[in-house]
């Protein structure tokens, strides 16, 4: 299955999809709304196993949501579409990598391959989060916008949306 990573072009509003979900996310934004966001580009595909339930997700690196130096994450378990209505984890790094804190909120939902939002039985715990947000910052070579995926053998796709975060 090919997984897309993009943006809608006029907001920055982004997603980490199954390509055949994209366009059924977008139908279901009303058309006033669809006019404000964009069209959605797509940056990178990669193909993953059809049955695995990826963690995804958006990290802001050099520059929190808060104005402050550091790097800010989202964790969703399943794939991130665009104008989510599920709390992902959220975890703030000092410019060091360090966890300053983390809003663990139960995540509920999720969109999986069928497209459509689900019951989440299966939580992401604190270890995983603590093991991921380390990969991530590691793996990190520049400050911006970035977009992940690590799928279900582990191995992390990072796609830079935007270079510098307003």
């Amino acid at each position: 299955m090919r997984v897309v990573f993009g943006f809608l072009n006029k907001s920055f509003m982004s997603y980490v999809l199954p390509q055949h979900c994209v366009e059924a996310f977008l139908d279901k934004i009303p058309q006033e709304l669809k006019e404000l966001l964009g069209k959605p580009i797509t940056l990178e595909g990669v193909l993953i196993d059809k049955e695995c339930l990826p963690l995804t997700g958006l990290i802001t690196h050099g520059l929190t949501p808060t104005g402050e130096r550091g790097t800010y994450v989202e964790v969703y378990k399943g794939f991130l579409p665009p104008l989510p209505s599920f709390t992902p984890a959220q975890c703030v790094l000092d410019p060091e990598g360090s966890i300053i804190g983390c809003r663990y909120l139960l995540q509920k939902k999720y969109v999986g391959t069928s497209c459509t939002e689900q019951d989440l039985h299966d939580q992401i715990t604190r270890n995983e989060l603590s093991e991921l947000t380390a990969k991530l910052l590691e793996s990190l070579n520049s400050e911006g916008l970035w977009l992940y995926m690590v799928d279900c053998k582990r191995k992390l796709t990072l796609v830079k949306v935007h270079e510098k975060i307003a």
